[in-house]
C-alpha cells in the first residue's frame, strides 16, 4: 500500500484570486488618495488667496509695504490660472513690483466679477474700490471633478466661501 503524499502550498488559482482581490483594494485606496490630494490643493489655493487679499488690504490701510511706508492703493489682478499682486489703483502688466501666484495645474479662476478682474483696496480705509453689490465674487474651479468654490468679498474686504 502506498502512502499518500501531502502537498503544502497554494495552487495557481488561489494565488491569482488573492492577487485580484489585492489589486481591487489598492485601486480603491489610490482613488481615495487622489480625492484627498485634489481637495487639499483646492483648500490650499483658497487659503493662500484669502491670505493675500488680507495682506493687500492691510498694506492699503497701514501704508506699510515691507520696509517702506507708502500711502497708496493695493490690489490683486486675476488671470485664468494665476493672480498678480500689485501696488497702486490700476494693474500694470509690466511693473517690476508685481508678484504672480500660480494656481495648481488642475485649478483655474472660472469667474471674477470685479471690474477688469481687479480687486483694489483703497489707501487708508482698506475698502474695495469700485465695489457694487452683486459683483463681488471670485470662483475657483477644479477641472478634474468640476468642483467650484466661490469666494465672496463685501465692501470692507471681508471674505466668505461656500465651502
Amino acid at each position: 500500500m502506498k502512502k499518500s503524499k501531502k502537498s503544502y502550498g497554494f495552487t495557481y488559482i488561489e494565488v491569482i484570486v488573492v492577487m485580484a482581490i489585492l489589486s481591487i483594494f489598492f485601486g480603491i485606496a489610490s482613488i481615495n488618495l487622489l480625492k484627498v490630494q485634489r481637495s487639499s490643493e483646492m483648500n490650499a489655493a483658497i487659503s493662500i488667496l484669502i491670505s493675500d487679499l488680507k495682506e493687500q488690504q492691510t498694506k492699503a490701510m497701514t501704508g506699510f509695504s515691507g520696509t517702506l511706508l507708502v500711502a497708496q492703493d493695493y490690489g490683486i489682478h486675476f488671470n485664468e490660472n494665476d493672480y498678480v499682486i500689485f501696488d497702486g489703483s490700476t494693474y500694470s502688466a509690466g511693473s517690476e513690483s508685481n508678484f504672480s501666484v500660480e494656481l495648481a495645474p488642475s485649478l483655474s479662476f472660472s469667474s471674477v466679477s470685479f471690474p477688469d478682474g481687479n480687486v483694489v483696496f483703497e489707501k487708508g480705509s482698506g475698502e474695495i474700490l469700485g465695489y457694487s453689490p452683486g459683483s463681488n465674487e471670485i470662483a475657483i474651479t477644479d477641472e478634474t471633478n468640476s468642483e467650484t468654490v466661490n469666494i465672496q468679498l463685501n465692501f470692507f474686504g471681508v471674505s466668505s466661501t461656500n465651502r
